[in-house]
């Protein structure tokens, strides 16, 4: 929810020829899930079903963009471009029916924007690199996504690295790789398989495997934020998801 204003005009400069929209697109006070946008705004520009919106950086909006949207598309988002200091984000689509080749990639990205406008019900802190690539029919994707995010913490718990490696394969995501390490200190490596969301008709198995390794029993301190504190000893957890969905 927030506030939205347009502001444009409509032209047809020569008869029969297409109409020419343009104009800008004010946000203020903008909530998406749990991520607030205290103002945003950007230039448009449409014709031929084809809409075009940028924005370069100022004093009330940091943020410097650009995309590209064809209206009448199955995938009608084709390039978006955003950028602010050191952080980018870049998406680039290409599709003809049902076909797509999806690629993006970010680096310095929030994990607090993440988590907030995706309304996940853990919190992560800290920043992340990320790349996917999707390649076939929308229904059944074939590509993956890596994750890469140094110095953070998950649910008060702080990380040195931080990796995911996923692949996406016959309505299958399989976790290559889920790596949480704070050195000499916490462990967490996850890996394993489950359907994907986008073809619920077949049921399909769920074989998730975790192993967790705790060599100061920190974890317990820092989900209590320091209340319960330990002098010795050391946890080691192993275990697995399984099932059908």
């Amino acid at each position: 929810f927030g506030n939205l204003k347009l502001f444009g005009k409509i032209t047809n400069s020569e008869k029969d020829s297409p109409i020419h929209y343009n104009g800008t697109v004010d946000f203020n006070d903008l909530w998406i899930n749990n991520y607030h946008l205290p103002c945003f705004h950007f230039d448009y520009t449409a014709k031929d079903k084809i809409l075009k919106f940028f924005h370069k950086a100022d004093t009330s909006n940091p943020y410097e963009c650009s995309g590209l949207i064809i209206l009448d598309e199955v995938m009608p988002i084709k390039k978006i471009n955003i950028l602010k200091g050191k952080t980018f984000f870049n998406l680039n689509v290409d599709s003809l029916g049902d076909h797509i080749n999806l690629k993006a990639k970010g680096s310095n990205i929030d994990w607090s924007f993440i988590t907030n406008v995706l309304n996940l019900p853990i919190f992560i802190g800290g920043n992340a690199d990320i790349s996917i690539n999707l390649l076939g029919n929308i229904s059944n994707p074939k590509g993956d996504m890596i994750i890469a995010s140094t110095n953070g913490y998950i649910m008060e718990i702080p990380y040195d690295n931080f990796d995911i490696e996923i692949g996406f394969c016959d309505n299958i995501v399989t976790l290559k790789k889920v790596a949480m390490v704070k050195l000499k200190e916490i462990s967490v490596y996850v890996k394993g398989s489950f359907p994907f969301w986008f073809n619920k008709t077949k049921k399909k198995s769920i074989d998730v495997f975790y192993n967790i390794e705790d060599n100061k029993l920190g974890i317990l301190k820092y989900l209590s934020r320091g209340f319960i504190k330990h002098n010795s000893g050391k946890m080691f957890l192993k275990g697995s998801v399984t099932g059908t969905s």
